[in-house]
């Protein structure tokens, strides 16, 4: 129960600036998480900057899987404007488990499923890609940066 309680206030704290996306980031929201036994992991704050072909990437998804592969991304966020993103495993900005992750990114007009890969598919398979992540337990990152292109 003690380590359930500190990934709940260190949630709470760091929600404290965020602003919301969609997703419900309330202290409830985390509280029922844990009390419906779902595996709440330490995460640690992973944040960075995407580019594609030098100009800040908007409207890039980025979604992490195991490094064992698998369909199923265990997090995913997409780019601001400006092209600077922050990883989010529960909620908004809370970071990422430790653990070895392979990236892939999708760059879509409009951020939903089906919409087409202005990347056309370039970095959509995360094992047939370069781009993979560590991230070590309690060691924030940031700048942690993308160079993508579209040729």
């Amino acid at each position: 129960m003690c380590r359930n309680s500190f990934v709940l206030l260190a949630a709470v704290l760091f929600l404290a600036g965020c602003g919301g996306s969609g997703r419900d980031n309330s202290e409830e929201a985390i509280r029922q998480m844990i009390s419906e036994g779902q595996q709440v992991k330490p995460t640690t704050r992973v944040s960075g900057k995407v580019t594609i072909d030098g100009e800040p990437g908007n409207k890039v998804m980025i979604s992490a899987f195991t490094e064992a592969g698998g369909t199923n991304a265990v997090a995913e966020c997409s780019t601001q404007p400006d092209g600077t993103y922050t990883w989010g495993t529960y909620v908004d900005g809370d970071g990422l488990p430790a653990g070895e992750y392979r990236l892939a990114f999708k760059r879509s007009a409009r951020m939903r499923p089906g919409s087409k890969d202005m990347l056309e598919g370039k970095y959509q398979n995360p094992m047939q890609n370069d781009f993979t992540l560590t991230v070590v337990d309690g060691e924030e990152q940031t700048e942690v940066n993308y160079e993508l292109t579209t040729n």
